[in-house]
């Protein structure tokens, strides 16, 4: 039966691409359908919101967008579109398409490894539990007039932040 999860895996990631075409489409639709009251787009398109964050979007993206939503309704509208672009389908890929993760995530590699800038560890990680499996990876590939590129891949489920 656990296989049978793992192996779900390919069907949800077929799922996603097409999700998120879906929610570039429709979010300037949609956009303006957007309760203030409620909060929430209309009940069929709260797939496309974000559970953590407002339509406005997070601290980063206030900031971001601040010059434009001076322009008022429009600057408002334009700056609530690029976020569920930047964020597309997040709440179908995290309650629908995410995994529930109640137990010990167990691992193999460097857990240490990185694509952050600051600590860039190359190398892999593999992570697997009952529910899910995942794999990240930070692999340098070519040098280009003395910058290093890398290949950073993420596949199976976001495991990495419940590795011990």
């Amino acid at each position: 039966m656990r296989y049978l999860k793992y192996a779900s895996w390919i069907f949800l990631a077929l799922l996603d691409p097409i999700a998120a075409i879906l929610a570039v489409i429709l979010a300037p639709f949609v956009v303006p359908f957007y309760s203030e009251k409620k909060g929430h787009l209309p009940f069929g398109f709260r797939w496309m919101e974000t559970y953590d964050n407002p339509i406005d979007g997070d601290e980063g993206h206030v900031k971001r967008w601040a010059k434009i939503r001076k322009i008022g309704k429009l600057g408002v509208y334009m700056q609530r579109v690029g976020w569920l672009w930047r964020n597309k389908a997040y709440n179908l890929s995290y309650h629908v398409l995410g995994r529930d993760v109640k137990d010990v995530t167990k691992w193999k590699g460097n857990i240490n490894v990185s694509s952050d800038p600051e600590d860039n560890q190359t190398g892999y990680l593999l992570m697997w539990n009952n529910n899910a499996w995942g794999l990240f990876a930070f692999i340098p590939s070519i040098k280009i007039f003395g910058k290093q590129f890398y290949w950073r891949i993420y596949v199976g489920w976001k495991l990495k932040s419940v590795v011990p």
